[in-house]
C-alpha cells in the first residue's frame, strides 16, 4: 500500500467491514476486486488476503520493510497495551512480503466517544507495527461508526483523538 489515497480507500473498506457485515464477507472473499473498484491499484502478482480480528483473536500486521528496532517499539506500544491476555484470547501476527499484502480488519471498538476507549482499544484500532491499515481507518471509522450510532455531532471529539492515535502509529512506518 502506498500514498494517502491508498490509505484512505483501505479505511473506506475497514469502516464498511464494521458497518455492513454483508460487505464484510464479500471483502473477505474478493479483496482485490473491491479494491481495485474503489480506484487502489494492486499488481497481478500481489497476493491479498484479509484477516478479521474478532473478541477471540487479534491480528496485527508486521510490515516486511520493519527493522529491529521498530519490532520493538510495535512490542512496546502494541503488546504492554494488551497483555496479559485474558483466557481463551490469542493474538496472531500476519507479515507481509513483497508480493504478500494481508489485511487486517481490527474488531470495531465498542465506542468512540471522547476519552472513552481504553489503552488496549486504542492499540487494537491504531496497530502500527509499520501497517496503516489499522491506524489510518481510525479516523475515517470514527465518523461511520459515529454514523452507524447515529451519534455523527457528538463524536467529533472521539475522532479527534483517534486521528492522534493514528499520527502515533505512522511513526512505525
Amino acid at each position: 500500500m502506498s500514498g494517502d489515497r491508498d490509505r484512505v480507500i483501505m479505511a473506506e473498506m475497514i469502516a464498511r467491514c464494521w458497518q455492513d457485515a454483508a460487505f464484510a464477507e464479500e471483502f473477505s472473499k474478493d479483496p482485490v476486486t473491491k479494491l481495485k473498484e474503489a480506484g487502489m491499484q494492486i499488481p497481478a502478482s500481489k497476493k491479498v488476503k484479509v484477516f478479521r480480528s474478532d473478541s477471540q483473536v487479534t491480528y496485527m500486521g508486521l510490515s516486511h520493510t520493519m527493522t529491529h528496532s521498530d519490532y520493538e517499539q510495535f512490542a512496546k506500544t502494541q503488546f504492554d497495551a494488551l497483555l496479559p491476555l485474558p483466557e481463551g484470547r490469542e493474538i496472531r501476527l500476519i507479515q507481509s512480503t513483497p508480493d504478500y499484502m494481508p489485511i487486517v480488519i481490527p474488531a470495531p471498538p465498542k465506542s468512540f466517544e471522547a476519552g472513552s476507549l481504553s489503552d488496549a482499544e486504542l492499540a487494537s484500532v491504531a496497530g502500527g507495527g509499520g501497517y496503516l491499515v489499522e491506524a489510518v481507518n481510525v479516523a475515517t471509522t470514527a465518523n461511520a461508526v459515529a454514523e452507524a450510532n447515529g451519534a455523527a455531532v457528538q463524536n467529533v471529539a472521539g475522532a479527534t483523538e483517534a486521528v492522534a492515535a493514528a499520527v502515533i502509529a505512522v511513526v512505525l512506518i
